[in-house]
């Protein structure tokens, strides 16, 4: 009650479908499908909800026996948000990935609108500047974070 939705129940129920369950039945038919994807996204609610979902689709491809999920996320609170996020889609990843008994490949998302909103920007400065000798920013903007060894976050190549 007071929610306006979740993401797993956009995925799981919405237009009375399990659209999680349907990805990994179109992939388990056919590993080479490109069809494998869901939407939270629904014009009859969200075109005028003053609270449409972030993220908004998700695709799962498999290549070379592994599963890669790639994900477009309209407007992306990149301090608060996008982590807690990212964890929440490596884990349906995973999910996914042991329903069809496979390996794990990359997880990317795509922010249409990647933001700090103002009340966090001096955290996030503090941040930033206490890390700035290990996390060299990529001129295009873009962060790859892994893990390496299962044990050690990783990102851009430099230990964190």
């Amino acid at each position: 009650e007071g929610v306006s939705y979740t993401y797993g129940q956009r995925f799981r129920s919405q237009f009375k479908v399990d659209q999680v369950e349907s990805m990994i039945n179109d992939l388990k038919r056919n590993k080479d499908s490109r069809r494998a994807y869901a939407t939270t996204w629904d014009p009859n609610i969200d075109a005028t909800s003053s609270s449409p979902p972030c993220i908004d689709s998700i695709q799962a491809i498999v290549r070379n026996n592994k599963l890669y999920l790639t994900v477009y996320i309209r407007t992306n609170d990149m301090y608060k948000a996008w982590p807690l996020n990212a964890f929440g889609l490596r884990y349906l990843q995973k999910v996914i990935s042991d329903e069809m008994k496979i390996e794990l490949g990359t997880l990317t998302t795509i922010s249409s609108s990647a933001h700090i909103y103002g009340n966090d920007w001096n955290s996030a400065k503090n941040k930033i500047e206490n890390y700035k000798p290990i996390c060299k920013p990529d001129p295009r903007g873009n962060l790859v974070v892994s893990l390496e060894n299962k044990k050690r976050l990783v990102v851009n190549d430099k230990p964190f």
